[in-house]
């Protein structure tokens, strides 16, 4: 995990100690995002990666302050210094306008079918900047052709049905773009795409990443998206950061049983088809129902009794590198733990 230090500049976009509480009527909050922290400089793309209910997609609305009351927030989001947590429900509308976009996994759900997507698009340039319509419609026709849309003077009054998945995702994109921000979240971009229309989402974001020098989040559950797109990657468990390190270290040697499982659960092509397929036993656990000791270790191959009763603090292994395990240094230390790119 990345930190400042002397003489350094600060980074764009600090995470400190992310948490997400759920309040109940009767009992303990429940928190199903504890402690997450990473930080981010312009043109860094970080890759959060884990399986359904890990946190991921939480972590991101909670970073664009998209839930609410009476869901708490804990910790600090600094936006080149400016908490986020902090501010009104205008000033985060602000940000949000302005500075930074979320890109939805469903754009067929995330836009209005009863709007055309220029229309779409036209009002999220003129939330970002005082222009008049017609040159918002202008900005609108230029985003859809940088985002790959055919014919966008044509298109651009077309409606969200008349697209296919994959030109919806190129719409939900260029509505992104359309205020200039500093930090994109792409919040499972390519989980209804086919293979070919995906692969062709993740260039186009790639591209977009390099010419604007934009800060990146990908929130993905495909390991091997997050492998040829991201700079970094955080492993999330049970709304935990278990592991983060460069997205080549991690592939290439896990530390952390949960990554070294869940690069291992990747089908490959030159796998056995007669054995089974590779999978990670048993369930994640519910946020109200957390294990003592490591929330891993009932589904951990490599458990012992002190897992079950010790909770793991990050332990930094590596420059630029953590994984919340009672045996992170020695499973560094040792020769080969599994994984592979």
């Amino acid at each position: 995990m990345k930190a400042p230090t002397l003489g350094t500049t600060a980074p764009l976009l600090a995470v400190e100690q992310l948490s997400v509480g759920f309040p109940r009527r009767h009992g303990e909050a429940v928190t199903p995002v504890r402690g997450v922290s990473f930080s981010l400089d312009r043109g860094q793309r970080l890759g959060i990666v884990g399986e359904s209910g890990s946190g991921k997609s939480l972590t991101a609305l909670a970073l664009m302050r998209l839930v609410h009351e009476p869901v708490a927030l804990g910790g600090r989001v600094l936006l080149d210094g400016t908490d986020l947590l902090g501010l009104s429900a205008r000033e985060m509308a602000r940000v949000r306008a302005q500075r930074m976009s979320l890109i939805y996994q469903d754009p067929m759900s995330a836009l209005n079918p009863v709007f055309s997507v220029g229309k779409q698009i036209v009002e999220a340039v003129r939330l970002a900047h005082d222009v008049p319509a017609k040159a918002a419609r202008s900005r609108a026709i230029a985003l859809l052709d940088d985002v790959g849309v055919p014919e966008p003077a044509r298109r651009i009054d077309s409606y969200p049905h008349e697209f296919s998945g994959g030109m919806r995702q190129r719409v939900m994109i260029a509505m992104a773009l359309a205020s200039d921000p500093d930090v994109l979240i792409a919040d499972e971009p390519t989980t209804a795409l086919d293979v070919t229309t995906q692969a062709r989402v993740m260039d186009l974001l790639s591209r977009i990443v390099a010419d604007r020098h934009l800060a990146v989040i990908l929130i993905t559950h495909d390991l091997g998206v997050a492998a040829g797109f991201c700079d970094e990657v955080e492993v999330m468990y049970a709304g935990r950061v278990v592991e983060h390190a460069p997205v080549d270290d991690l592939y290439g040697r896990p530390v952390h049983p949960y990554t070294e499982a869940l690069l291992g659960a990747v089908c490959r092509l030159d796998a056995d088809t007669a054995r089974p397929m590779p999978s990670i036993g048993g369930q994640p656990p519910l946020p109200d129902r957390l294990p003592t000791g490591c929330t891993f270790h009932p589904r951990c191959p490599c458990a012992t009794q002190r897992c079950g009763g010790e909770t793991p603090v990050p332990l930094a292994v590596e420059r630029g590198r953590f994984a919340e395990c009672l045996y992170a240094h020695e499973r560094a230390s040792a020769p080969s733990v599994g994984g592979g790119r």
